[in-house]
């Protein structure tokens, strides 16, 4: 049992080492054990899987794009995870783990309100006829606070089966990710060819 324990967790660091850098002091730990992904990681695949399930509960993936109102505020908040991500790397200051974290948050919370209308498939319902994603600002806030109480948990876990758990659950969530944008990329393409009546097998650069 225990080999298979750290077989696991052999697993889940060398799944998070596509993804992330994994530097220890960039990255939660607790009992001297490190989190397979760092804080920044950390705050957007916790975000992202957080606001996935949180559409599938309020409605289901049949949903269509904010409106321009709300999506242009809302794309906002992934401004901030641009702009300390450079400065970090540029030098201009070191962001604590914490700062890192809700950054990260900021561009989970966004990208499946954009990337779920784009599942819906070529012959799916008028836009109009679907609920948005987002609705008022207001709809973002259950998301952003499972969000920040999991991001909590990830920094003080209380029980290290709790720090793996969250470990485990957060090392696949980029491999979601990619399957579910090759899924939107592919309807998409599907459903341009529709439009210009051509197969999607057929189309030629």
């Amino acid at each position: 049992m225990k080999d298979a324990g750290l077989s696991l967790w052999s697993l889940v660091w060398h799944v998070g080492g596509f993804f992330c850098h994994q530097l220890p002091d960039r990255s939660p730990q607790f009992m001297g054990v490190v989190f397979p992904l760092c804080y920044r990681c950390t705050g957007l695949y916790v975000s992202f899987l957080v606001a996935f399930v949180y559409i599938l509960a309020s409605g289901g993936c049949r949903r269509r794009l904010p409106d321009l109102r709300w999506a242009l505020p809302m794309s906002m908040g992934t401004l901030p995870f641009f702009v300390d991500g450079w400065a970090n790397v540029l030098g201009l200051w070191a962001s604590v783990g914490w700062v890192r974290a809700l950054t990260g948050m900021g561009v989970g919370l966004v990208l499946p309100q954009l990337l779920v209308p784009l599942l819906q498939r070529p012959d799916a319902d008028t836009a109009d006829a679907m609920k948005p994603t987002v609705s008022t600002p207001l709809t973002l806030l259950p998301p952003v606070a499972a969000s920040v109480a999991l991001l909590w948990l990830a920094a003080h876990p209380v029980r290290l089966w709790i720090f793996q758990s969250l470990a485990v659950a957060v090392s696949f969530v980029p491999a979601l990710f990619l399957v579910l944008f090759v899924v939107a990329v592919w309807r998409h393409n599907a459903r341009s060819c529709r439009g210009l009546h051509i197969a999607p097998g057929e189309v030629r650069c």
